[in-house]
């Protein structure tokens, strides 16, 4: 099984259900993140560079990353091959 971190049109659009019923509830979005070797997880410049670009991102729309983690393994096949998850919380939808 090929594993892959991308959505597919019913998830968004499900996702767009959701909103469209109750746009001012707040979310929390878990991202599971694959990094390139030249990226140099988890110390590398340009991971710096891009968690400080999610972070900022994340705050001006009011938001927070509230945690980040290494990933140590699955127990679910596969998810194999991500390196990290990440915990954004956004206040509404809009955001």
């Amino acid at each position: 099984m090929k594993s892959h971190n991308t959505s597919d049109g019913r998830q968004m659009e499900s996702l767009l259900d959701r909103a469209r019923v109750h746009p001012e509830r707040s979310m929390v979005m878990l991202n599971l993140n694959r990094y390139k070797a030249d990226v140099e997880f988890p110390h590398g410049g340009q991971y710096s560079n891009y968690m400080a670009a999610i972070t900022h991102s994340v705050k001006a729309n009011g938001g927070a990353v509230l945690w980040r983690a290494d990933v140590q393994g699955s127990g679910v096949g596969g998810l194999e091959g991500f390196h990290e998850v990440l915990a954004v919380w956004y206040p509404n939808y809009e955001a």
